[in-house]
């Protein structure tokens, strides 16, 4: 027992050495408490995104000591895994480009899985994708060494700093292993592109910041939602959007100069295909975000069962409710809640007639899947982030009454393939429905420079705009 105890010991020991070198930590103290620090939680610290006012029963627990409990946890069961499980070396072709893939999430992995087929290239995750949503063990070593240090800067930091202690501490701590991680493989590996698709992650966007540092890498940035208007500023080389609606959306707020942006249509939604006939058959959808106030919804639901009698009312929650069936506490035969976990939003939406839905980014799936669509205040105040066209929200400030009445007639306007073009730019193309080629056709080009046949059938797919002294490029209709 002993001799097994001192090996695991001398394994973890070299981990922390392997992957945090003394002399990374003058400059990673420097960072701890800087301002540059506290940009990466820009999702908690933008006043213009507010997360901390909205969805308050589903943002993570709150407490310093509730938080360093979970990052406790999480380091144990992360030695359990690293212990228990084989660890597989990754082989990679030295004939091939390098590229890291910096993802946190189910969205975000969907995102940029169609990669792991189309390229021909080395695929480096960096996140809890493909660990069963378990941070390495050297991400948590390293991040409990600064425990210490995250105890110190409470003390001293704005009152407005202490306040994301109480609901991230286990995030500071995380970030700061992850980024030792980062800065190893730029290091030891020779990459050629970094790609992400969430811009708002800290240790995705720790990952770009040190891509711009320890290497010469192509960043690029996969859409995994259309972009929120009050959306900050994406870092990036490369650019693949959706359509015109996010690029609107993103240069409200981004000073972007001499890129070049792509508007792709979203490789993760190639499944969804637009239905020119839906069967009246009853089903209604109900997405329900942590933004929308839960008693609304329940009077909604209330309404609409009793409105009909035959009608089935199928509630999708967001992934981020923390205990969702408790809160709504409804129960009745002809009301069912499937969730994010259980099945896929292309599932979803196929077992449905028409959505209502307030402020969610579930919206453009569904006009691209070609269900129907209610916009329905579900909070005290009219909501839309996502900045979406005014034409889709006609009963969006209507009283309940009008909105049931809405709901159940046949007057729904058929969104036509020019609407679902402006959200996703391959519709109506020879590339409709296969965004994923189109993507990869285009970062291949980027990275093999001489595969003239590529680039003359991509000249041949696009047409040029200039915008801001950035290249725009969209799809002709073929």
């Amino acid at each position: 027992m002993i001799t097994c105890f001192r090996k695991i010991s001398l394994n973890i020991a070299n981990i922390v050495l392997k992957y945090f070198k003394l002399e990374d930590l003058k400059d990673d103290l420097f960072f701890f408490f800087s301002n540059e620090y506290w940009d990466l939680y820009i999702e908690f610290t933008d006043n213009k995104i507010g997360l901390l006012q909205m969805g308050a029963l589903n943002l993570p627990r709150k407490s310093i000591l509730i938080r360093l409990a979970i990052f406790w946890f999480g380091l144990f069961r992360s030695l359990f895994r690293y212990i228990t499980c084989p660890q597989t070396q990754v082989d990679l072709d030295p004939s091939l480009p390098n590229f890291l893939i910096l993802s946190g999430s189910d969205n975000e992995y969907k995102s940029t899985k169609f990669l792991e087929n189309k390229i021909n290239s080395n695929l480096i995750y960096c996140g809890i994708v493909k660990t069963k949503g378990c941070a390495p063990v050297r991400a948590y070593l390293i991040g409990a060494l600064f425990m210490p240090l995250l105890l110190f800067r409470f003390l001293f930091c704005t009152a407005e700093q202490k306040s994301l202690h109480k609901y991230l501490s286990d995030q500071f701590l995380l970030v700061m292993g992850w980024r030792a991680i980062q800065r190893a493989i730029y290091r030891n590996q020779n990459i050629t592109s970094v790609v992400y698709s969430n811009h708002m992650s800290p240790v995705s966007r720790s990952g770009v910041d040190l891509a711009r540092k320890y290497s010469n890498a192509l960043v690029v940035y996969i859409e995994h939602t259309p972009i929120l208007k009050y959306w900050p500023i994406i870092q990036a080389d490369i650019f693949f959007l959706s359509g015109q609606f996010s690029l609107d959306n993103m240069m409200k707020r981004s000073d972007i100069k001499g890129k070049d942006i792509y508007l792709l249509g979203s490789p993760k939604n190639d499944l969804l295909k637009i239905s020119k006939k839906r069967k009246a058959d009853g089903q209604i959808g109900l997405c329900v975000s942590t933004v929308d106030d839960i008693g609304v919804v329940k009077n909604l639901i209330s309404e609409i069962l009793s409105y009909d009698d035959s009608t089935k009312l199928i509630v999708r929650p967001h992934p981020s409710f923390r205990n969702f069936m408790a809160q709504l506490a409804i129960e009745h035969p002809r009301l069912f809640i499937r969730k994010p976990i259980d099945e896929s939003v292309q599932e979803y939406l196929s077992s449905i007639d028409r959505l209502l839905v307030n402020d969610s980014g579930i919206f453009f799936e569904c006009i691209l899947a070609g269900v129907q669509l209610v916009r329905v205040k579900l909070t005290c105040v009219s909501l839309n982030n996502y900045g979406v066209p005014e034409q889709f929200s006609s009963v969006y400030d209507k009283s309940i009454s009008e909105v049931i009445s809405s709901v159940f007639s046949n007057d729904h306007p058929v969104v036509d393939q020019e609407q679902v073009k402006l959200f996703f730019g391959n519709v109506g193309t020879k590339f409709d429905n296969n965004a994923s080629e189109i993507v990869s056709m285009v970062i291949s080009s980027y990275v093999d420079f001489s595969s003239s046949v590529l680039e003359k059938r991509l000249i041949n797919s696009f047409f040029e705009i200039k915008y801001d002294d950035n290249r725009i490029y969209n799809l002709g209709v073929c």
